[in-house]
């Protein structure tokens, strides 16, 4: 489960969107911390209208038999006019 958040990552990184597609369920609910809830074409565009790169460090895996819940802090680096700006988040 680890390495599919580090490759979700990756491809959020390096705007890989065919392969941040593929990791994502076609069922998708993702929340942001501000409390806004999209599905997976709602959060697709959003992730591609926003380009950023993406860090995660010192994250907990727990599988509750088929499903996994990653929880730790993420790092979005965000360039605007050559000036890299660092949102850190604690994500579940």
């Amino acid at each position: 489960m680890l390495a599919l958040d580090q490759e979700r990552c990756r491809a959020i990184s390096e705007q890989e969107w065919d392969a941040l597609s593929a990791l994502l369920a076609d069922d998708l609910t993702h929340s942001h911390m501000t409390g806004v809830t999209q599905d997976k074409p709602t959060h697709l565009a959003h992730v591609q209208q926003n380009p950023r790169r993406v860090e995660r460090h010192d994250v907990t895996v727990r599988v509750y038999g088929g499903a996994a819940v990653v929880t730790g802090p993420q790092v979005n680096i965000v360039e605007t006019d050559g000036t890299a700006t660092e949102q850190a988040i604690e994500t579940l």
